[in-house]
Order: C-alpha cells, then structure tokens, then sequence
C-alpha cells in the first residue's frame, strides 16, 4: 500500500521512510513496480468494435453514483468520437456516500490498438485546461 500510494498525487512525505523501513534501501524498484497496479486502477476496458486504433482525449463529468453525467471529445483522432457513448456505460469504481453531493470532472485517453479499447483516466493532480 505505500507503494502505491507514492505513485498517487502528492503522497505524504513520511510514506518513503516507512517503505524503507519494510523493504530496505531499494524503494524505487518497489514504487515502480507498483506503478502498473495504481495505473490499472484507472483504466477502464470499452465496449468497441473491432480494428481500432488510436488515441482521443475525453472529460467526463461523474456523479455520486460513479456513472458519467456527461462526456465530451476534447482532442484526438476523430475517428474516436463516437467510442463517447461506450464511455457513457462505463461504472468507474464504487459510487460516493450521499453525505456530500457533488459531481466530479476528470479527463482521461481513450487508446485503442491490438487488443482492443481502453479509457485510461488522468491522475486527479494532472488536470489539463480544456481548449
């Protein structure tokens, strides 16, 4: 977990010193090990047909229950464009308590090639400003 929490946005700076402390000197090779993991938690397969190939940038606007509200084809291979609506049936992860109602942008690349279609989303921290 402290792994992958150093390849998440801002990780506090004591997280290093207790992986240290678990794993030994060598805590690069254990964080970059666990960057396929924290990025795989942010990929999404789509539903596509087949032959495919690409990449276009998307925002989607989610909502408590973690289902897109909105997207919108921001850049990209405009062949792309239409793969918004598999992204409209996309579940991203578990939806939020009704404590705090609110709506989340983010923006991530849908990439297709070989083996298929995928929605990769943007780390929280890296927003982009849309143009």
């Amino acid at each position: 977990m402290y792994a992958m929490a150093l390849n998440g946005d801002r990780p506090s700076p004591e997280t290093r010193a207790r992986l240290a402390a678990l794993t030994g000197p060598d805590v690069e090779a254990v964080v970059l090990k666990h960057a396929a993991v924290v990025l795989q938690t942010r990929t999404y397969p789509l539903a596509a047909p087949k032959g495919l190939s690409g990449m276009a940038d998307f925002v989607v606007l989610l909502g408590e229950d973690a289902r897109p509200q909105g997207v919108e084809f921001v850049s990209g291979e405009q062949k792309l464009r239409p793969l918004g609506d598999a992204i409209r049936k996309v579940q991203f992860g578990e939806p939020r308590p009704d404590v705090a109602p609110a709506k989340i942008l983010r923006r991530g690349t849908v990439s297709c090639g070989a083996t298929g279609c995928s929605f990769i989303l943007f780390p929280s921290g890296h927003a982009q400003a849309v143009k």
